[in-house]
């Protein structure tokens, strides 16, 4: 039996932006306060596309969303006091709080006996 391959719209958004950047840094998977930077970009995609109608290549669609991205950025980093400053997200201290995430998880679980089990 073959498996069909199921593919989205964001799929395909997500494959271009992230072939055309791949620079983009690691990304904090346990904050999910803020969008991912592709998260910000596939909505700012689907906006653009439907402002256009139908009537724009992938191209225009795809630089007017980095256009529009790179704007917001810039804003951003004007409005950014020191109480809404965002933790910059390194390799290592995602790594670290996944880690540390884990080491509790593990903490927490059920604690089995070997002789409760053969119990009758």
């Amino acid at each position: 039996m073959k498996l069909k391959q199921i593919f989205y719209k964001e799929d395909q958004i997500r494959a271009m932006f992230h072939r055309n950047n791949k620079q983009i840094g690691a990304t904090n998977m346990f904050n999910t306060t803020f969008k991912t930077l592709t998260q910000r970009f596939i909505e700012t995609y689907k906006k653009v596309e439907q402002q256009y109608g139908g009537n724009a290549t992938e191209e225009q669609i795809y630089k007017e969303a980095i256009g529009i991205l790179k704007a917001e950025g810039e804003s951003r980093k004007e409005k950014v006091t020191e109480h809404e400053e965002e933790e910059p997200v390194s390799l290592s201290s995602a790594f670290r709080q996944a880690q540390s995430t884990l080491d509790e998880q593990a903490k927490s679980k059920l604690r089995v006996n070997v002789s409760d089990i053969f119990k009758n």
